[in-house]
């Protein structure tokens, strides 16, 4: 009697079927197909503002330097719409002086700085130079840099400085 109870063929039906299971792997398919489209926009998304970063940064250093020179300079010499030559006074010997040039290179900003030329920027694609009265010195800059999508990234940055024998006076 023990040896019938084992003996029979279990008959519970209470599993799951391969139709069952081949849904259940329809739906998440479908769940995982409508986050791929969010991720992939968004990696998108973020190589742009990848490379926006980087022109800003190029461009905001650049900026820098020639603002930092036009504030320190006694004189701009030689100011033309894409050229700017300055004459530096060195501290604490303001009557010291250097004689700074900045020109674009084909799409490198080239500082010249007592005949030592060094590459400041990448990608320039305009540099102005603008004496305005008073010995102030506005400089606007524009970069341009290729990206993944069909349109290239630009920044314009637009600054300016008094030079500083007109600051003193």
């Amino acid at each position: 009697m023990i040896k019938g109870r084992f003996m029979r063929l279990k008959t519970d039906t209470s599993g799951m079927t391969l139709v069952e299971i081949l849904i259940v792997t329809i739906l998440l398919l479908v769940v995982l197909a409508g986050g791929i489209y969010p991720y992939m926009t968004q990696q998108e998304l973020l190589k742009e503002q990848i490379v926006i970063t980087e022109l800003q940064d190029e461009v905001s250093v650049a900026m820098s330097y020639i603002i930092k020179d036009i504030f320190l300079s006694i004189e701009a010499d030689d100011t033309t719409a894409s050229q700017l030559t300055l004459t530096v006074g060195l501290l604490p010997e303001p009557t010291s002086t250097k004689t700074v040039i900045y020109s674009l290179s084909g799409k490198d900003l080239i500082r010249n700085d007592a005949g030592t030329s060094s590459t400041i920027a990448h990608n320039i694609t305009s540099l102005t130079f603008t004496a305005e009265p008073l010995n102030y010195v506005t400089v606007t800059m524009t970069s341009v840099k290729a990206s993944d999508t069909d349109e290239d990234e630009s920044i314009t940055m637009t600054s300016g400085c008094a030079l500083r024998a007109s600051a003193a006076a």
